[in-house]
């Protein structure tokens, strides 16, 4: 056997376990204490992956300053607000801070090493084992909805059990729509053929289909825009091309540096309810949903009462019996609030200084497809965000991972698929 192809099996067999345990089955089926353990167990192996990543794989790597603002905000509203809370008195779950950060930590580490080293082997193998584990989810929710199964998961006392593979319906969104959109990123990028558009089109399906039978909506819609977005960008820029017009305004808008403000307005004028009463005949008749969104409105009350108690640096990773006591759930179901909530001003600073130098990245590369369909991904999640996030669930990252390798979409790299093996 070659070298290169001892390379390429070592890098796949990393790349495969590491990302294995980022879409393992939920741990709480087996209990607390088996649960922790298990976590205990999986972190290990995460960590095992990344140093050997590291150690085979990472000669010549650093870390861009995009990604390390995404470790900085991460660090911050996992770690650095939860020690200062811990400083105060304040109940901190130390379980959760070494796991999160950790994961979270692993996970970036894992897709940034990877793209760098070689970004379509990467995406290969997160699509390889990201479909598999969610479309299994995915079946869990045909399967067993409402009548046991896979996955025992009680959010709390005022819920119902529901049965899954991954998470329960709609929360499974932040491991399922992270693979859609690099799915078809892989499928026009580095593998344009039949069989992979059969695959790209039938998760797909299978998403919508398992998210309307729980009626998720949100989630639905999400999945349906990634491919429709994909196409709508490419019929405008070969028209540009043939024509030889001047930007459409589609294309002009297309800067994460307009889009990602707009999505966090969006955010903040939800939180306050402004919206809401805007579309009420729709949110009632056509959803067939409650004005208060599933009990959001009331979350985002108290989490606005709470943050005023301590605007700067937030919560932290505090227990999850404690945040159900003080915000209803133990996430505040909104990406600007939850920011605030976790980690205060110092957070919400970090946040939008991460996003400006990720802007600055992505935005250098013009007229190409994948860069522009990457930050209108962003932009559709940061909206989605405004009633569904948590900091806990990072599979989303890898969007904004490849994001800062923009320069791999550039026309000057047409037909690279790997860049060191």
């Amino acid at each position: 056997m070659t070298q290169r192809k001892v390379k390429i099996v070592q890098f796949d067999l990393i790349w495969i376990i590491g990302f294995l345990f980022f879409f393992k089955p939920a741990s709480y089926v087996v209990g607390d204490t088996a649960g922790k353990l298990l976590n205990g167990i999986v972190l290990g192996i995460s960590l095992g992956m990344v140093l050997l990543a590291m150690l085979l794989f990472g000669h010549g790597y650093k870390v861009s300053k995009p990604v390390l603002g995404i470790l900085v905000l991460y660090f911050w509203m996992l770690v650095g607000s939860s020690v200062l809370n811990m400083v105060k008195g304040n109940q901190i779950d130390l379980l959760d801070v070494v796991v999160y950060s950790s994961s979270t930590l692993c996970f970036v580490l894992l897709c940034d090493v990877g793209c760098w080293y070689s970004p379509e082997r990467t995406c290969r193998i997160f699509l390889i084992v990201g479909i598999i584990m969610c479309s299994l989810n995915a079946v869990s929710m045909f399967m067993f909805k409402g009548a046991g199964g896979l996955n025992h998961e009680t959010v709390n006392e005022l819920t119902t059990p529901d049965y899954y593979l991954l998470a329960r319906d709609n929360a499974s969104y932040f491991w399922s729509w992270p693979v859609l959109v690099m799915a078809w990123l892989y499928y026009y990028r580095y593998n344009p053929k039949k069989n992979m558009r059969r695959i790209a089109l039938g998760y797909t399906f299978l998403l919508v289909a398992s998210y309307i039978y729980v009626w998720s909506v949100l989630a639905a819609v999400a999945c349906l825009c990634v491919p429709l977005v994909l196409l709508l960008l490419m019929h405008e820029l070969k028209k540009e091309k043939k024509q030889g017009k001047k930007k459409s305004a589609i294309t002009k808008l297309v800067k994460l540096k307009i889009l990602w403000p707009l999505g966090l307005g969006f955010n903040i004028i939800l939180s306050q309810g402004i919206i809401i009463q805007w579309f009420a005949p729709i949110i009632e008749n056509v959803f067939n949903k409650k004005l208060t969104l599933s009990g959001r409105t009331l979350i985002w009350e108290k989490a606005y009462a709470e943050i005023a108690k301590s605007p700067l640096i937030g919560y932290g990773c505090e227990p999850v019996d404690v945040s159900i006591v003080k915000i209803i759930l133990n996430h505040a179901h909104n990406l600007y609030l939850e920011i605030l909530y976790r980690g205060g001003i110092i957070g919400l600073l970090l946040f939008i200084i991460a996003f400006i130098l990720i802007s600055d990245k992505a935005d250098r590369i013009k007229n190409n497809v994948l860069s522009k369909y990457l930050i209108l991904m962003v932009f559709l999640f940061i909206i989605g965000s405004s009633v569904e996030f948590a900091f806990y669930r990072y599979h989303y990252l890898i969007i904004l991972v490849y994001l800062c390798h923009s320069e791999l979409f550039s026309t000057k790299n047409k037909g690279l698929e790997l860049l060191r093996l």
